[in-house]
């Protein structure tokens, strides 16, 4: 599962994966991650803020063009693992702080008991699947 991405079918998959940030001229920046579920307006803050701290911190963003996956952190498996990635990254954190005080808390809180409502229904699946087999 470490360097997953998303679903594709086989012959739709990029030989490299998109770039997240393409800079295409001197006067745009591309942010191209993200997915359809995120609050834009929270994915785009995390990533400033994630830039915002690599250029204070003087990170070394690697070569153009992106790197293989094996530099690559693998995404969280879950929901869980997410929030639990959140409150360990005081950038994208302090980011949501900077609101106001505790909305990385908050979030997170809001998320975590997101995914444990969820993890709490049975599914249509698991009762065909487990309801019969035993």
């Amino acid at each position: 599962m470490e360097g997953r991405r998303a679903a594709l079918p086989r012959g739709r998959r990029p030989a490299r994966p998109p770039h997240l940030v393409r800079v295409p001229d001197g006067n745009r920046i591309e942010l191209r991650g993200g997915d359809g579920s995120a609050n834009p307006y929270l994915a785009a803050a995390g990533a400033i803020g994630a830039v915002l701290d690599g250029v204070e911190r003087r990170l070394d963003p690697g070569a153009p063009g992106g790197s293989d996956d094996a530099d690559r952190a693998p995404l969280p498996l879950t929901l869980l693992h997410a929030v639990e990635a959140l409150e360990a990254d005081p950038a994208v954190s302090g980011v949501l702080d900077s609101v106001g005080p505790d909305v990385a808390r908050y979030f997170a809180d809001l998320k975590r008991e997101e995914f444990f409502t969820w993890h709490s229904q049975v599914s249509a699946w698991e009762v065909d699947h487990y309801l019969t087999a035993f």
